[in-house]
């Protein structure tokens, strides 16, 4: 958000957005925002160095505004449960607070060399995962403090977004074993389809899969996307059922005319 007042808003694609409520009072940009589970409150980072709670109804900041990065807020998230707050900075830290009382807990979670560009607490509220401008991921333990394992790394530039997955099939549930073979095959681990030059889709080993018209490409968005709002605002491929190389048979499900025949 290019300003410095964060917006609730409700709306469907007809008439989006219909602003409900304004939360003023960060004196910087608003770089960050995310809504508790519950739906009642809104936290907000800002370039101001603060991290601000808000009533998403009555939209009254709670209590002071949650001090004690030493440069500029870029991502903040709730917890599961909603009574924690995660914030990352360009300070390289990572803090974690009560969200209630408004108090830093424990000391920075550290390790980062460049700016902490996003940060997520994990679907069971035990872990959090930050990226950085760094090039790497770094796994933490959000109760105390310290980080899991060795840095995530593979990113030859800066980490923009990252997140858990809510189905174990599709996450880790160590980060140990992000470098662990054995573990890899039993998994079966599957990388997404990509949307790449030349407007094909290449599969998990670059293979070809098929052709996207020029025209339809630019609405596309991308696979790691966790949500489009509004719905139905971009094109969306689904790609369960689809067959290719050695089952591309099982397209077929028709019958074929009798002076037709397989060679």
């Amino acid at each position: 958000m290019c300003s410095d007042m964060a917006e609730v808003a409700v709306g469907h694609p007809i008439d989006w957005p219909n602003v409900d409520i304004q939360l003023r009072g960060h004196t910087s940009w608003v770089t960050s925002a995310a809504c508790s589970t519950d739906g009642m409150r809104v936290v907000s980072g800002s370039y101001d160095y603060t991290v601000r709670v808000w009533d998403a109804e009555r939209g009254m900041q709670f209590g002071s505004p949650l001090q004690g990065h030493s440069c500029r807020v870029t991502s903040i998230s709730f917890s599961p449960e909603g009574t924690r707050i995660v914030s990352g900075s360009i300070d390289c830290t990572v803090r974690v607070w009560y969200a209630e009382k408004g108090m830093q807990i424990s000391i920075p979670l550290q390790g980062h060399t460049e700016a902490v560009t996003s940060v997520a607490f994990s679907p069971d509220g035990t872990r959090i995962v930050s990226g950085s401008a760094d090039c790497t991921v770094r796994v933490l333990d959000a109760k105390k403090g310290v980080q899991i394992g060795i840095p995530l790394q593979g990113h030859t530039s800066l980490v923009v977004s990252v997140a858990f997955s809510s189905d174990e099939h599709h996450a880790l549930c160590d980060p140990h074993l992000v470098l662990c073979e054995t573990f890899i095959k039993k998994s079966h681990m599957n990388y997404s389809a990509r949307l790449c030059a030349g407007e094909w889709v290449r599969g998990p080993k670059a293979e070809l899969l098929f052709w996207v018209p020029c025209t339809l490409r630019k609405p596309f968005y991308s696979v790691y996307s966790t949500l489009v709002v509004p719905k139905g605002a971009c094109i969306e491929l689904d790609l369960s059922k689809m067959t290719h190389e050695a089952q591309w048979h099982k397209c077929f499900n028709g019958s074929l005319s009798s002076d037709m025949s397989l060679k």
